[in-house]
């Protein structure tokens, strides 16, 4: 029985920071070579993978001046690994500042605060309304 072919393509970009893949055959994925900014696959057939390296490095430059690349992977476009997961860290301290430093959100929480205390003030109000019209009725009678 022949072996399961897996096509992968290794993408690398030149000093304009144009796209090239090459195409590799493997059973799993491939080690990322250090020149490399990402792997993408499998594909099923090496038709298929030569077909995606064409349409990728056909494609126009997106607005903004960089190539059109759907397939970096997180953290091997810049070479930098993250094996302790730093970056996210770092993503989540900095929407938790972000949101901080959001005056709509302090606005929001005003006016919550100002609904929770006079929710609180009316119902102490309601409780207290039944002694004072028992004290009211205990001077009227006593008169």
């Amino acid at each position: 029985m022949p072996a399961l072919e897996r096509w992968w393509i290794i993408w690398r970009a030149d000093s304009q920071d144009k796209l090239s893949g090459t195409i590799v055959e493997a059973q799993s994925r491939p080690p990322l070579p250090q020149d490399a900014r990402s792997i993408e696959g499998p594909l099923p057939t090496k038709a298929a993978a030569q077909k995606e390296v064409k349409r990728i490095e056909g494609a126009k430059p997106v607005t903004g001046g960089g190539p059109l690349n759907p397939v970096i992977v997180a953290g091997s476009a810049a070479g930098i690994t993250d094996p302790l997961g730093l970056f996210a860290i770092g993503h989540w301290i900095g929407k938790l500042v972000s949101g901080l430093t959001d005056v709509h959100m302090w606005i929001s929480l005003g006016w919550m605060a100002l609904g929770i205390s006079l929710f609180l003030a009316g119902l102490a109000l309601l409780l207290k309304l039944p002694q004072r019209g028992a004290a009211i009725g205990a001077r009227l009678a006593a008169a």
